[in-house]
């Protein structure tokens, strides 16, 4: 190239003086402090983009992505793409040509009727690289190139820029399966692969005997959904080996996963038909293959096939957490193999396989048969209590009659009390699935605590009556131990039998805290039917700031739920509390209420002197939805406390109102505390992204270090 500072060009001397340097690096840092490229500096650019080191090039491209539109820049690069030997240049033109994207685009294609070959090629590769769907018009016109290398470029740049614009880059693909060279068309099928395209049967079938294709043909098998392309792919799986047969494992993944019943049963017939030595190799990419996509597929594979060895190899994946869904989805507990390995590893496994082993009995069974039922139901004598809890919670979906009383067996007071909720619940879901049942254990009698269940669960009376229910709970209230009285509570509050009021108040003086706690919740439920009236007024005596705390916070739950004016003064006061976590109750429970004026004592609460107080408020005003509290939520941006601070700003980010721009950034500049600074940031970029327009960054305020 002629030395730019001859003939008397006007160019940048000290540039081009340094561009002479014998130092590499000294070239480009003088390359680096090129601010101010204009048209007298292109041949400058390309002086640089010549450069024997691979640094000054690099350095020029960044110059030339960061200069101002200069159509003599773009002609001197596609210049650069002519024949000549400086293989540097030609690739740093390339970099250059791609990097400006649509200002490149119009220039190359009207260069491709001068350039060469190689020229061509060079240009392809400059298109494909600009990401930009408008290339693919040029490369329309480049796919049928007089020259096979720029024909290939063509073809992989189209599929290249098809990820940002699929649709028509398939379309010029698919016209590319039936060219004559196959390096074309399996540069064509890959790329159509490598986009998703789901390939007709029709189009595939054609290509099974190309050698050339095959793997790729196998993929977009795997793609098809269609199941006549099951068949070779079974075949496949005998007949390939190694690497070939991973192909073929992740086609026939992508072909079954979420397939309909008639695609599943024609794999089951044809992967039932493969080897012994097949399934075993594709037991062991589930254990140990990578990539993740290639062991799930796997699964699925042995999921299909049925083999004993299939079934166990599910199993084992089940304790697996980045397989265990997929292994239970694959899973057919109506095969009666499959619940012979689950229950053989409940009886073997160790503690966490039983646990996992009964949870997906538990939850996959959908008509539970009697073996795996009884197996689940042993499981309640494990040693381990957290295989014991997950057969509680099996029990709750798959259990029959025979459980009830083996299930009731566990809240006598001699079992573990770390069982009784779990058992509870199963308890009274099997009542309500099996009342008649349910009754009959209830009159052979039953731990005090399993009968209190049963009443409150049964649809069916458990003594005759209801009255006589309601009698058995409240002779209950009176036992020795605490927890008897404490689900004798939970009981009555769930019958629907009058005269529950007086025991459930009385038992508000109980000696333990949870049976008075249980009272309290007792409350709260008869607060909602016909004793309100009464149970209203109980909560309200129990929500006085000077209450006991653990019950003051339960009623002032209970009272939100209530639609009794009398609710908002009580909460209001009870807002007002000096100890913080009945505050905290009162503020929680205000925007839950109907009544209007529910607004004013959250925005009192923004001052009380605990933070967690006025944090509570702030949530519950932001739920508000409303002008006036997003004005003090905006307040709170002053308050003394640095994470009430830090909450407002996120609070306004997530609301998104424009208008409060001003405020934040007078905010930014004054905030010193860098947790605050960096959520009024943050809800400033939100503010400003409203309507996917950015504009401004805040500008940086006095914080530390400043």
């Amino acid at each position: 190239m002629a030395d730019p500072t001859e003939d008397g060009a006007s160019v940048d001397r000290p540039l081009a003086v340094a561009l002479r340097a014998f130092d590499p690096e000294l070239r480009r840092r003088a390359v680096a402090e090129l601010t101010d490229v204009a048209v007298e500096t292109v041949p400058l650019l390309m002086q640089a983009l010549a450069d024997e080191d691979w640094r000054v090039r690099k350095e020029a491209v960044s110059a030339v992505v960061a200069a101002p539109p200069i159509p003599e820049l773009v002609t001197a690069l596609i210049g650069a793409l002519e024949p000549g030997d400086n293989v540097g240049l030609r690739n740093a033109a390339v970099d250059a040509l791609a990097a400006l994207g649509l200002e490149s685009i119009r220039e190359l294609s009207a260069a491709m009727v001068h350039l060469d070959a190689d020229g061509r090629k060079l240009a392809v590769d400059a298109l494909a690289r600009t990401g930009r769907a408008e290339a693919l018009v040029v490369l329309r016109g480049v796919l049928d190139d007089g020259d096979a290398n720029v024909r290939m470029a063509a073809i992989e740049g189209t599929s290249a820029i098809g990820v940002a614009c699929a649709d028509k880059a398939i379309e010029l693909l698919d016209g590319c399966l039936s060219r004559a060279e196959p390096v074309e068309r399996l540069a064509a099928l890959a790329g159509l692969n490598r986009l998703g395209a789901q390939l007709a049967w029709e189009q595939l079938e054609p290509l099974l005997g190309d050698r050339d294709l095959t793997e790729e043909v196998w993929t977009a098998l795997g793609k098809s959904g269609d199941v006549r392309a099951l068949a070779p792919l079974a075949e496949s799986l005998d007949a390939a080996m190694g690497g070939r047969r991973h192909v073929v494992v992740g086609a026939l993944g992508d072909l079954l996963w979420g397939a309909d019943e008639a695609l599943a049963a024609r794999g089951r017939e044809l992967l039932g038909r493969v080897s012994g030595e097949a399934v075993r190799e594709v037991a062991c990419l589930v254990a140990s293959a990578e990539p993740l996509a290639l062991r799930r597929a796997a699964l699925v594979v042995l999921g299909v096939t049925g083999t004993g060895l299939g079934t166990r190899t599910l199993v084992d994946a089940l304790l697996d957490d980045s397989l265990c869904a997929d292994a239970e989805a694959w899973l057919n507990l109506s095969d009666p193999t499959v619940r012979d390995e689950l229950i053989q590893r409940l009886a073997s496994g160790d503690p966490r396989e039983r646990a996992i082993a009964v949870e997906v009995l538990g939850r996959r069974l959908t008509t539970p048969a009697q073996d795996a039922v009884a197996a689940v139901q042993r499981a309640l004598d494990d040693e381990d209590e957290g295989v014991r809890i997950a057969a509680l919670a099996a029990l709750t979906r798959i259990g029959g009659p025979a459980s009830l009383e083996r299930v009731a067996a566990l809240l006598d007071p001699s079992q573990p009390s770390s069982l009784r909720p779990d058992a509870e619940a199963a308890l009274a879901a099997l009542a309500q699935r099996h009342p008649e049942q349910a009754l009959e254990v209830f009159a052979r009698g039953l731990p005090p605590a399993a009968g209190a269940v049963i009443i409150a669960s049964c649809p069916l009376t458990a003594t005759g009556s209801r009255e006589g229910d309601r009698a058995y709970l409240v002779l209950l209230l009176s036992d020795q131990a605490a927890y008897h009285r404490r689900v004798a509570l939970d009981a009555l509050a769930r019958l629907p039998a009058p005269g529950s009021l007086d025991a459930i108040v009385f038992a508000l003086s109980d000696e333990e805290l949870d049976v008075r706690q249980a009272a309290v919740r007792a409350l709260g439920r008869l607060a909602e039917g016909a004793a309100a009236p009464v149970a209203v007024s109980r909560l309200l005596e129990l929500a006085q700031p000077d209450a006991e705390a653990e019950l003051c916070t339960l009623a002032l739950a209970a009272l939100a739920k209530v639609r009794d004016p009398r609710a908002l003064p009580a909460l209001r006061a009870a807002a007002r509390a000096p100890r913080a976590a009945i505050a905290v109750a009162a503020v929680e429970a205000l925007p839950t209420l109907a009544d209007p004026r529910r607004l004013d004592p959250l925005v009192e609460a923004l001052s009380h002197p605990e933070p967690e107080v006025a944090k509570a408020a702030l949530h519950g005003l932001a739920s508000q939805r409303d002008a006036r509290a997003r004005a003090h939520i905006g307040a709170c941006l002053d308050h003394e406390a640095w994470d009430v601070r830090r909450l407002a700003a996120d609070l306004i980010a997530q609301d998104g109102d424009p208008a409060t721009m001003d405020l934040l950034r007078s905010k930014l500049g004054s905030e010193t505390e860098p947790l605050v600074r960096e959520a009024l940031t943050r809800a400033l970029e939100s503010n400003e992204q409203v309507g996917g327009v950015r504009r401004t960054r805040p500008p940086p305020g006095p914080g530390p270090g400043r």
